[in-house]
Formats: C-alpha cells, structure tokens, sequence
C-alpha cells in the first residue's frame, strides 16, 4: 500500500488522515450537499447556485481582497448569497466507538452519526493528545503505511435546516 502522511500513534499505530483533508460542499435549493471537486470549487459552485462563474469570482476577490472587475453587479450581495450555501467538511472521530466521519463543525449537530456520542474531536485537535485508541501513545504528524479511509459522507441536508427558496 502506498505511503500515506497522516497522524499514527507513537504506541499502537492507530492513523488518522491529515487534517488539511476535509472537503468543501455547496448546498442546492434542496438543501442537498454536493462535494467540490479540487480544483474548480468555484465553477461547481456557480453551477449549482446557477450563477455566473465570473462574478462569483469577482464577488469573493472584492470581499476577501478588495480587487476585481468593476462591471460585475451586487458582489456583496453574491458574496453573501454564496457563503451561506457553502461549507467545509472536517475530518473527525468519535472518542467514544472510534468512528471517522465527516462534519460541518460550524453548521452540523456535534455528534457522532454511529453512537450518537458528543465526545468527538476534529483530526487537527488530535494532533499532539493522548492517543484516543490506546490511551499511551500520542498521535503524531509521520507516515504511515496506511490511512483510515472515511465513509462517503450522505448528501442531505442538516438537521433543522430549511432550504433558501
């Protein structure tokens, strides 16, 4: 198998991929998550919200820089339009049973989809603590022989959440 960079214990080699491996997604009218393929984050998002790439482009370059093309129309109604039907899925595990999973920390119920459990943690806060499996060892930044693949994570929409009409 190939060589992995991720986070594997010092005792007992328990992994986790590395945390820069979460994913963005846009949410439809439906409410439905689609993932971003990488690259081209911005052209699936103006394909699923149904506006022009373009100014999608200037819209964020406007509020997270200030540059752009003058002729695009009501960036920062765009930018926040945008914004709040896009998130990012973070790595994460359950302290409890061990399951990986996939999780909007800023949007989704912070709870584990296989024991319902609140005590879990994103890969990145892992980094440098007691190993979760093993109790000893630390999780360390190393390569590993190999990785815990994650489930694919369901498209539907959050608890709670109403879709934008």
């Amino acid at each position: 198998m190939p060589t992995v960079k991720g986070y594997a214990c010092t005792r007992c080699g328990f992994t986790l991929p590395k945390p820069e491996s979460g994913q963005m997604y846009v949410m439809d009218n439906f409410g439905t998550r689609s993932i971003c393929p990488h690259p081209g984050e911005d052209a699936h998002v103006a394909r699923v919200l149904g506006v022009d790439e373009e100014a999608l482009r200037y819209a964020f370059a406007q509020k997270t820089c200030g540059k752009g093309n003058p002729a695009a129309q009501h960036p920062v109604e765009l930018f926040a339009y945008a914004l709040s039907r896009t998130g990012f899925l973070s790595d994460c595990l359950c302290l409890n049973c061990l399951a990986p999973f996939k999780l909007d920390v800023h949007r989704d119920a912070k709870q584990c989809p296989a024991c319902s459990s609140r005590h879990i943690k994103t890969a990145k806060e892992l980094l440098k603590h007691r190993c979760p499996k093993c109790k000893q060892g630390t999780l360390q930044k190393r390569e590993t022989r190999q990785s815990r693949e994650l489930p694919e994570v369901p498209t539907m929409a959050p608890v709670g959440w109403l879709p934008i009409e």
